[in-house]
């Protein structure tokens, strides 16, 4: 017989526990989840410290790679592109550093460098072609030297002078 003192076992107690279980868990969940959503928001919304950082270096950067790119074409004066070509590699350089430190735009300082490369390869190869063309030049004036035609262009000159010099006098008689 059941005894009057005693209660039937009561689930009220176990059900507490596991609610009361749950319930952390899902505060826990949504802490996680609030923190990501913050920390998500914090990377999306961060705004550069200084968003001009950088910015009037790559703006002279490109311009004088630009400088520099068409003064390469130019013949014969194109090796003269490499002095604004380095500057403005320079200049780009710096440029790039400044902007990634603040977290600024690149998009100046790297078609500076784009073009100040670009610039000062055209130079370069305009350089090494000229050096190439002296030294045959050269080689040139050597095999005429040693064939003895700038003999016979000497005695041409001198002829031509010695001629110079007869019409002088006739001509002031």
């Amino acid at each position: 017989m059941p005894q009057p003192n005693k209660k039937p076992p009561s689930t009220f107690g176990a059900s507490c526990k596991k609610t009361h279980l749950e319930f952390a868990f899902l505060n826990k969940y949504r802490n996680i989840e609030t923190h990501l959503n913050y920390t998500t928001m914090e990377q999306t919304n961060t705004t550069p410290a200084n968003p001009s950082a950088g910015k009037g270096l790559g703006i002279a950067g490109l311009i004088l790679g630009i400088v520099a790119a068409i003064i390469s074409f130019i013949p014969c004066l194109g090796t003269f592109a490499l002095i604004p070509g380095i500057i403005g590699i320079i200049l780009s350089a710096i440029s790039m550093v400044q902007a990634n430190k603040a977290g600024a735009a690149k998009g100046m300082a790297i078609a500076g460098l784009i073009c100040s490369i670009v610039g000062c390869c055209l130079a370069g190869y305009q350089m090494v072609l000229l050096k190439k063309a002296g030294s045959e030049i050269n080689k040139g004036l050597q095999e005429l030297k040693e064939s003895g035609a700038l003999d016979s262009l000497n005695n041409t000159l001198q002829d031509l002078k010695k001629l110079e010099e007869a019409m002088d006098t006739t001509q002031s008689h």
